[in-house]
């Protein structure tokens, strides 16, 4: 047992330089001619996405001169229940460096509806066709510090959009993030194209009744600070922190004049 702590206790130094500084992850963005769809469906995405470093889920990364657009995939069946039941929040700053200081977020979907709502929906297991799941109306808009939240309704005219969908058992789980603050939205990415930015991805333990423990990937009670207000979910991964530094496609060239 003391080995596999001791292992365990390493691969986590290991990996906090990363988590700190930002760098283990590199995604480049591709530039998008018209703006991309946010409708829960990925046909359009399929060779964009790459591997999430060790997690089960892919990713895709498109940007024009004001959006950034993010598509996530996974077929992970407790990832998949992880995000229902949590919601994944994405932060973003045009630093470049791992930091919350600047930029905003956004945490999606929200599985804690108000009184008389649905709770969120979580896309089938195994399904014979892609279908769309009712999306949860509302996303938490983080910002301009992580302590700074708000419940903000989805509008399609809105700066943020988001849209939770189901693709033959698939979750797909897809963000539009405004790159450029305005008078109506000044929490914004901070950053233009053809610029490197930092997005972090995260999911929290849920808050539930205390004596409940969130378990790890083996079943064992996680023993952090969360200990004592997480769910006893042994079906569950523990909850995730990752930095990514994201290149900002430019704009293509003007056509040389003949």
């Amino acid at each position: 047992m003391r080995t596999a702590r001791n292992l365990a206790v390493a691969a986590g130094l290991l990996l906090l330089p990363a988590f700190v500084e930002g760098r283990d992850i590199q995604v480049a963005s591709t530039w998008a001619p018209v703006p991309a769809k946010v409708d829960g469906t990925a046909d359009t995405w399929a060779v964009l996405l790459r591997p999430l470093g060790d997690l089960p889920m892919v990713i895709g990364v498109q940007n024009d001169a004001d959006f950034l657009y993010l598509c996530l995939k996974t077929s992970n069946l407790k990832l998949k229940k992880q995000l229902a039941a949590t919601g994944l929040t994405v932060w973003t700053n045009g630093t470049g460096k791992a930091s919350t200081s600047k930029g905003f977020g956004v945490r999606y979907p929200l599985s804690e509806q108000r009184e008389g709502g649905k709770p969120t929906p979580t896309p089938a297991e195994e399904t014979s066709a892609p279908s769309v799941v009712q999306p949860p109306p509302e996303f938490e808009l983080i910002g301009p510090t992580i302590e700074n939240r708000r419940r903000v309704e989805l509008a399609d005219d809105e700066p943020v959009v988001a849209a939770l969908g189901d693709d033959s058992g698939v979750m797909v789980l897809q963000l539009r993030l405004p790159l450029k603050s305005s008078a109506v939205h000044p929490l914004a990415v901070g950053a233009v194209p053809g610029t490197a930015i930092a997005l972090r991805m995260v999911t929290e333990a849920p808050k539930v009744s205390e004596g409940k423990r969130w378990k790890d990937h083996a079943g064992r009670p996680d023993t952090n600070e969360n200990q004592g207000m997480a769910q006893d979910v042994p079906d569950m991964p523990s909850p995730f922190s990752l930095w990514l530094q994201v290149t900002l496609a430019p704009p293509p060239a003007p056509p040389a004049a003949k």
